[in-house]
Order: C-alpha cells, then sequence, then structure tokens
C-alpha cells in the first residue's frame, strides 16, 4: 500500500510538473527607449509605453533617470488595460535615480488579453531624462534578460594629436547597445601602456561623456594625457566589466608603435 500512494505521488508530481511547469527555454522580449520627462506641474507630463505578454512570465521593468529625482517627482505605473486597473506602481525617492517594477502575469492575465501599458509621469519643475528597459513575458522570442543582445566595443585606432598626446578611437560594433547604467558605476575602462609599463586610463565618463557608445554605430575619441616623446610601443585595452558580455573580446586591444615628429 506505501508503495502504491509513493508511485501515484510521483505520478502527480510528473504530471503537474509537465503541465504547469514545462521544462522549455524561457521567452521574453526586451526593449529600451530613451525618453524625456518635459515639466508638469499641475497634471503631471506622462509618457506611455504599449506591451503584449504572451505566456505566463514576469513583466520587468527598469526606470533609469539621468539624474537624481525629488522626493514623490518621478511615478511610474503599469496598467491592465483589460481591467483598467494599475497592477503595479512606483514613486521616486529622493536621491534615488532607478525605479523598478515587477509584475507576475499568470493564466487569467493572458485570458483577458495580457495588454498592459507603462506609464511614467514627471509632476516636477524640470525635464527629467533618461532611459527605460522593458522584459515582458512573450512566446517565440529568446530571453532577453539572460542573454541581452549584446553590444561589441572595439578599439578602432591610436595615434598622436598635434601636441603628441596619445588619441585612441573606439567604437561599438553592435548589433547591441550599451546600457546607461555602465556610466555611472561598474563599467568598463580604457587602459593604455607605453614600452610594456602600465600608464593609467579612464572610464566611461571621461571617454565619451555624449553617451555615443551607447547606441551600434557609436563612436567616441579618448583625449589622453599621455605624451610620447621619440618612438614607443603604446597598447590600448578596453578592460570590460564584470556584467557586460561583448560578441567579441579580440578587438578590445590594439597596439601601435608611434613617433613624435615635433
Amino acid at each position: 500500500m506505501k508503495n502504491t500512494f509513493c508511485l501515484s505521488t510521483l505520478i502527480v508530481a510528473v504530471f503537474l510538473g509537465l503541465f504547469f511547469f514545462p521544462t522549455t527555454t524561457v521567452w521574453a522580449k526586451q526593449e529600451m527607449h530613451s525618453f524625456t520627462l518635459y515639466p508638469g506641474i499641475r497634471k503631471g507630463y506622462t509618457l506611455l509605453y504599449p506591451l503584449k505578454a504572451t505566456r505566463p512570465g514576469r513583466i520587468r521593468i527598469n526606470v533609469k533617470l539621468k539624474r537624481p529625482p525629488r522626493q514623490l517627482q518621478i511615478w511610474a505605473f503599469l496598467i491592465d488595460k483589460k481591467r483598467n486597473k494599475v497592477v503595479a506602481t512606483y514613486i521616486s525617492k529622493k536621491e534615488r535615480d532607478t525605479l523598478r517594477l515587477l509584475y507576475n502575469v499568470d493564466s487569467m492575465d493572458l485570458r483577458n488579453g495580457g495588454l498592459y501599458e507603462l506609464g511614467i509621469t514627471n509632476y516636477g519643475k524640470r525635464a527629467m531624462p533618461g532611459e527605460v528597459i522593458l522584459s515582458y513575458p512573450v512566446k517565440g522570442e529568446p530571453d532577453a534578460v539572460a542573454h541581452p543582445n549584446p553590444p561589441d566595443l572595439a578599439i578602432d585606432s591610436i595615434t598622436l594629436d598635434r601636441t603628441c598626446h596619445v588619441e585612441v578611437r573606439v567604437s561599438n560594433h553592435g548589433p547591441g547597445p550599451l546600457l546607461g547604467i555602465f556610466w555611472k558605476k561598474n563599467g568598463p575602462t580604457l587602459m593604455l601602456s607605453r614600452n610594456g609599463r602600465s600608464w593609467g586610463g579612464a572610464g566611461l565618463k571621461i571617454i565619451d561623456p555624449d553617451y555615443a557608445l551607447r547606441h551600434a554605430g557609436g563612436k567616441a575619441i579618448y583625449h589622453s594625457r599621455l605624451k610620447v616623446g621619440g618612438q614607443e610601443t603604446i597598447r590600448a585595452e578596453i578592460t570590460p566589466a564584470n556584467r557586460l558580455k561583448e560578441v567579441d573580446m579580440n578587438n578590445n586591444v590594439l597596439t601601435a608603435t608611434l613617433s613624435c615628429r615635433n
């Protein structure tokens, strides 16, 4: 009797696991949008982003502001369009420039159409630029959270300017974007060495203050203070961040022999 009970329990567990928790690849879709929230003192200035979930899973929303907002200045909310109901909300806190929303989509949500809309509202007196990353469960598309479309930072050239200081041209070969958070912390750095000895380097804030590398095809030039005297060998290397995955790591290093003629 005990063995029969255990066997029947195992069969039920396997059935439930296959039916409710299928061992298939997790699918999700990811979108990234840059925005500017203009001032909206009385009624607020709102931007809306529609999205549609087609399978059970989790909606993840990350709103990154370019500067810290004031208390209660920025509101982010997720609306279930079928029920016309706010299902998740986040109100900005002082000195925190990131707003995050999470919502679990179940089978009942899908029966209602799976239609949602993200709203971001500015109630402040000044404009607020930023970017938002939307990740929501969709059938037939790879999980963009676990495996995002990566960028490819590359060193294209090492040259000298008119005063014999080293200049390094860096570009994003794509196909994916370089997220703006890497300009603030834990981003890649460009390191220089002269004749085999480390000289120093800089991060993205110095190399690319205009965020050109954020998009595929973007280019930036690092104007270093390293001055070349006679003929010297200069090596430039991009040291990637721990959380940054690139398409090709081989183009992160370049060596050039330069000489100053001044």
